[in-house]
């Protein structure tokens, strides 16, 4: 009649562990065909440990990485050692806080996105202020980037590789039935020229709509950017998606585009002010 009382720790406390390895092999990469360049082949592991603490009114989840790297002339080389992710968060019905480094996935991921595809991925230092109702979500992010020290290899490093000082975003969605949705993203990031100690902000403002109706899908994605980059120079750029899609029975056609301001190679080096340069 009388059974032992659940593990209330248990209920509350889990554990993953993930092994990821890839390997690369890369000739002539971005580049075009040379006979003078030599191929390259490496294999990097990530090794992460995840660890999440949840409890009624707050939750703490901890994402500790390990990425060890070889290629023909590295036996074996630790890559980095971080953490992807380690804060508090907490759970009311009203407004909720999470404070400390985070991952920001934010509508389709095309402009703020936690790139869960690179072995290190991508993380933010800071507090983020979320306001959820059934129909209307709100947040609000105060981000920060600092000196990082440089014992491991920066592009290993889930953050070191943020180019600014300070950054402040807003994200409104608003989904009142299934057919419509609407999605926008405002941010301001400032900027310090190490060398000068010059401070320039950069301001990429927009937002995405969706309908739905039956088989018939359609969207469109629209921002503008403006400001100045990490060097000082004047930007103005652009980025738009529109997409149409229709589902079959047994198949789905699709027709869109992606129009980006600025060529391939002012997108390659980010500090040309022609190109759309934010997607972190």
């Amino acid at each position: 009649m009388f059974s032992q009382q659940p593990d209330s720790l248990s209920k509350g406390l889990s554990i993953t562990l993930e092994l990821r390895p890839r390997a690369e092999y890369r000739f002539n990469y971005i580049h075009p065909p040379q006979d003078t360049l030599a191929e390259f082949f490496n294999i990097t592991q990530r090794n992460r440990l995840s660890v999440n603490y949840a409890r009624k009114k707050w939750l703490i989840k901890s994402d500790f990485q390990e990425i060890h790297y070889w290629d023909k002339n590295t036996a074996s080389k630790v890559g980095s050692i971080n953490f992807y992710q380690l804060y508090l968060e907490s759970r009311f019905k009203g407004i909720n806080l999470r404070i400390g480094r985070q991952g920001v996935l934010l509508d389709n991921g095309r402009i703020f996105s936690d790139a869960p595809w690179s072995q290190q991925s991508r993380a933010h230092e800071g507090i983020r202020l979320m306001k959820y109702s059934k129909n209307l979500r709100n947040d609000i992010f105060l981000l920060f980037t600092r000196k990082y020290g440089d014992h491991f290899d920066p592009a290993f490093s889930p953050v070191a590789a943020h180019r600014y000082k300070y950054m402040a975003i807003y994200n409104l969605n608003y989904n009142p039935n299934s057919r419509f949705s609407f999605n926008s993203i405002n941010a301001i990031d400032v900027f310090r020229d190490e060398t000068s100690g010059d401070m320039y902000s950069r301001i990429t403002t927009g937002g995405r709509v969706e309908f739905k109706n039956k088989q018939w899908y359609s969207t469109f994605n629209a921002y503008l950017q403006f400001g100045q980059n990490p060097k000082g120079k004047q930007l103005l750029a652009y980025y738009f998606q529109p997409e149409i899609r229709l589902a079959l029975n047994k198949s789905t056609l699709r027709l869109g585009a992606e129009i980006l301001s600025g060529s391939v190679r002012d997108y390659q080096k980010i500090n040309q002010e022609t190109s759309m340069c934010y997607m972190v």
